[in-house]
């Protein structure tokens, strides 16, 4: 007779698992000891240090003030500062202040606008030559930033009160030996120094031979007037795209002289090199691209972040640099689609944690608006937003916060909520958009100079 095997034991024989066990300890002794007290709520994603003033003079308090933000900067290159707004009084005050701090205290030494590449690099070597005259009232007389940036830095930051001591603040770094090297990332160029100087100054490098062979050809070619004209009319900023034969010739010799500055391998990148001319094209291609689509081929902002990564990498290669620019501009994780990036995550997928963004943002108050110039109210926000939220803990109080995971509650990401010319992007969210957020009770507007 076959030996059967052992028959397995009804599963409610088996032995309770440890879980049923402790559920019923837990009903016993609920029994006993009567309801468990409600659960804490979870502590939010952030931290937050109260801080001072938001004035640009250099104060005493500064290095405690700022001391959370200078620990969480170990290893960080760049640092984008982020701006909701052209217009708010307090956001640039503020600003102002960190950049002291940061170029005095921190090895900042340059500074990223957001204006035109060729006009800013235009001035700073102005600046720079005048830095050299034999004496100081030669060099006042020659070129300061207070005098070269209306027209040419965009007007926001040269033609506000609030811009105009940012750059008061520049010639007296200048003046004191210890400058900030200043360059301009935006491809989009309307400058003065655009209209007069990029055409022709264009033309003399490559007869100059900065594009060896092909560029000089190029210059001295039947197609260069029409190329230049297309610049010129570029400058204006107007989005009448040109007829099909002209755009595609334009675009046609952008491409060729891209092919013959670009490749030039130089030993130093420098002001007026081919690389720099090379950038100086690239960027008057976006600028067409952008313009003449009506922003569908928005390649504006890809050009923007190669600029910055171009000036960071070969310009001034081991510096850091503080960049100073529209929270669209410089978050990361913003792109229109896949392949028309943001600058700010151009510059991330670059420099992954070396680049940090501070937003700036409000719980109320009024500012200017940059495009119509006419004073706006910060918009009312549903109690549960992070502003405030903060607001009602810290009344009265400007914060610096930092998050240790995205906050998804509602915030201002750009424009105070009101959509602007970049309403095509996401919303915002502090420790997935930007990694610090500087929150101003109030706001008011910023001034434009008489």
């Amino acid at each position: 007779m076959p030996v059967l095997p052992p028959r397995p034991r009804p599963a409610m024989l088996a032995r309770p698992p440890a879980r049923l066990l402790s559920i019923g300890l837990a009903t016993l002794l609920s029994g006993l000891l009567g309801p468990a007290p409600a659960r804490a709520e979870q502590a939010p994603p952030w931290q937050a240090w109260p801080v001072r003033s938001a004035t640009g003079d250099a104060r005493s308090d500064d290095a405690a003030d700022f001391a959370p933000l200078t620990a969480g900067l170990a290893g960080v290159r760049v640092l984008g500062l982020a701006e909701q707004t052209h217009g708010g009084h307090e956001e640039f005050a503020t600003k102002l202040r960190l950049l002291r701090h940061l170029h005095e205290t921190q090895g900042f030494d340059v500074l990223l606008l957001e204006s035109g590449f060729f006009d800013v690099g235009q001035l700073q070597q102005d600046v720079q030559a005048a830095a050299k005259a034999r004496s100081k009232a030669s060099a006042a007389r020659a070129s300061s930033w207070t005098r070269g940036a209306p027209g040419n830095v965009f007007y926001m930051y040269s033609k506000s009160v609030e811009g105009q001591a940012l750059m008061a603040y520049l010639d007296q770094q200048q003046a004191m030996g210890r400058p900030l090297l200043v360059a301009g990332i935006d491809s989009q160029h309307s400058g003065l120094r655009s209209q007069q100087d990029l055409a022709r100054g264009l033309r003399r490098a490559l007869q100059r031979g900065v594009g060896g062979a092909r560029g000089r050809a190029l210059a001295e070619d039947a197609g260069w007037q029409a190329y230049a004209r297309q610049l010129n009319t570029l400058f204006t900023l107007s989005r009448q795209a040109p007829p099909a034969a002209e755009r595609q010739a334009f675009l046609a010799r952008s491409q060729a002289l891209q092919d013959a500055l670009c490749a030039v391998r130089e030993a130093r990148a420098k002001p007026g090199g081919a690389g720099w001319w090379c950038r100086v094209i690239r960027s008057m291609d976006a600028q067409a691209r952008s313009l003449w689509s009506n922003g569908a081929d928005y390649q504006r902002d890809q050009a923007m972040g190669d600029n910055a990564i171009w000036l960071m990498e070969q310009l001034h290669p081991g510096r850091k640099a503080v960049v100073w620019g529209h929270t669209v501009h410089l978050a990361r994780g913003f792109q229109r689609d896949p392949g028309h990036l943001q600058a700010g995550e151009v510059m991330h997928r670059q420099w992954g944690p070396a680049y940090q963004v501070l937003q700036f943002s409000a719980a109320g108050g009024r500012y200017l608006d940059y495009v119509s110039l006419q004073e706006a109210e910060v918009p009312a926000q549903p109690p549960q937003a992070l502003e405030q939220q903060l607001a009602r803990e810290h009344p009265g109080q400007a914060v610096l916060v930092r998050a240790s995971a995205p906050v998804t509650l509602p915030q201002f990401a750009y424009e105070y909520g009101q959509g602007g010319v970049e309403n095509s992007q996401q919303p915002g969210q502090l420790g997935r958009h930007w990694d610090w957020l500087w929150l101003l009770p109030s706001i008011s507007p910023a001034r434009m100079a008489p």
